[in-house]
């Protein structure tokens, strides 16, 4: 009869998996095991931070989008209500000129800006005028952008910016020139707020004058 030694170099492979399990062999992989674990657990770490920054940026650009397309939206309304104001003899006492309140308002113009150029004017106002008015708003927020929307008035729209002649003081109310794009914020650089415009054009005259009155806070 044969013994174990001799069965064992009959059917070697009866007895493979038992060298397997030897203790010397376990210590080999345990130890191996050990040592990948940091690398591993780095690759995790690594790939969880990309997917994070992914996300955010993600996040960030829907969240500018959304942004703009409000500022798209309110300046809209600011051109449609400068347009009626080019109106003679027309009042609107209550118009409020606020953007989409994403941005810091330091940080935003909006100016009224006559153009000459013909092909500017037909690719805003879908005519090759010899002058158009364009209204304009840049914004530092989402990296800086800029928005340009054709003003229906006449480019000779006068927007006086000190009290006396057509356009009177009132209090409680500034006066802002929507054509001055340096202005500095402190006295209505960025134009927004509540205003009451008032077309005080007389009779005879060859152009527009609009009184822009900022009601202060």
């Amino acid at each position: 009869m044969l013994n174990r030694k001799g069965l064992a170099k009959q059917f070697p492979w009866a007895f493979a998996s038992e060298a397997i399990f030897r203790k010397p062999f376990v210590k080999r992989l345990t130890a191996k095991g050990q040592e990948s674990a940091p690398f591993e657990l780095l690759v995790a770490v690594i790939i969880m931070g990309f997917v994070i920054f992914i996300g955010t940026s993600v996040m960030q650009q829907v969240n500018c989008e959304k942004c703009k397309g409000e500022t798209n939206s309110k300046l809209d309304r600011m051109a449609t209500a400068l347009q009626n104001a080019d109106e003679s003899g027309r009042i609107q006492p209550n118009v409020s000129f606020f953007l989409s309140g994403c941005f810091n308002q330091d940080e935003e113009k909006i100016w009224i800006e006559d153009e000459d150029k013909q092909m500017v004017c037909a690719a805003y106002c879908g005519a090759e005028k010899q002058l158009c008015t364009l209204l304009k708003y840049y914004g530092n927020g989402c990296g800086g952008f800029s928005i340009i929307k054709c003003l229906q008035i006449s480019p000779e729209a006068d927007f006086p910016s000190i009290s006396g002649g057509r356009c009177e003081d009132r209090e409680g109310m500034q006066l802002v020139n929507f054509e001055d794009r340096d202005e500095p914020i402190a006295t209505g650089g960025n134009k927004q707020g509540n205003y009451l415009l008032w077309n005080k054009t007389g009779q005879g005259d060859t152009y527009s004058t609009i009184c822009a009155y900022r009601k202060e806070d």
